[in-house]
């Protein structure tokens, strides 16, 4: 049988941002937030930030890596980005709960000057026509494995598999280079509305593209049935991935061919 077509994405929008902190630094005596911004997009189920350009100044001899902090400011969820992570991240932040998120540099005093332009922000919207009913009685019942993680902004499922190369499994017709870009674990219940409630940052990984095997999809000469065993992937890591922000001397800006859904 013919390859299912690629799921739709859930319902999102993107918000312009002109958020940009200009070159600052820490000029107290203790380690502190040199730059604050919310982001608010009202109405909004859930927000992730697309970074313009990061520029993390370096830390002085013995201090701490300077930082890119977000927090959602419905629960609290925080998501630090040092050097590698916002490389791993591609210049992206993880998925936050809630409408508006606290956007901050952290740094030590005595660090190189830092700097965080937001270009914008993809924002979860409600969609009245997914809300779904249960015919006759709802007999589901409720399980969990550790193991399974949904795939985001595509929003399938992909199982951890016991692979040497520590991969990842998914159905063929979820991949697309901006539909599979981050893999949530411990994922929580929807909204009774069918929002998406994300976990914390900490259960959210970035997928590095250049490990996605989309193997073909044979057909069965007995059953039509298609094997759907790709694609495969790992998390992202530094040594695959190019760097996406530097220390204070060059500061990078992400191309529009590289950005992520």
């Amino acid at each position: 049988m013919p390859a299912a077509a690629q799921p739709a994405l859930p319902p999102q929008e993107v918000v312009p941002l002109e958020t940009d902190s200009g070159f600052v630094v820490n000029e107290g005596r203790t380690r502190a937030a040199i730059f604050a911004s919310v982001v608010d997009a009202p109405g909004a189920a859930w927000l992730r930030l697309d970074i313009d350009e990061l520029v993390l100044g370096a830390a002085p001899a013995g201090g701490a890596p300077t930082v890119l902090r977000v927090t959602s400011l419905l629960d609290g969820h925080r998501q630090h980005l040092d050097e590698e992570a916002a490389a791993q991240w591609a210049l992206t932040t993880a998925y936050f709960n809630g409408p508006a998120v606290l956007v901050e540099l952290v740094a030590d005093p005595g660090a190189a000057p830092s700097r965080v332009s937001l270009e914008a922000a993809w924002a979860g919207v409600p969609d009245a026509a997914s809300v779904a009913t249960v015919c006759g009685s709802d007999d589901r019942v409720l399980s969990s494995d550790p193991r399974i993680a949904r795939v985001m902004p595509i929003g399938c499922t992909a199982w951890i598999i016991d692979d040497p190369n520590r991969t990842m499994l998914s159905a063929r017709h979820c991949y697309g280079s901006s539909s599979f870009t981050v893999a949530q674990f411990n994922v929580p219940l929807s909204t009774g509305g069918g929002a998406y409630v994300n976990p914390a940052p900490q259960h959210q990984y970035p997928v590095d593209a250049s490990s996605v095997q989309n193997s073909p999809l044979p057909t069965s000469a007995t059953t039509g049935s298609t094997s759907v065993a790709s694609p495969t992937a790992r998390p992202a890591s530094p040594r695959t991935r190019p760097r996406a922000c530097t220390s204070s001397s060059t500061s990078v800006r992400r191309s529009p061919a590289a950005r992520c859904g």
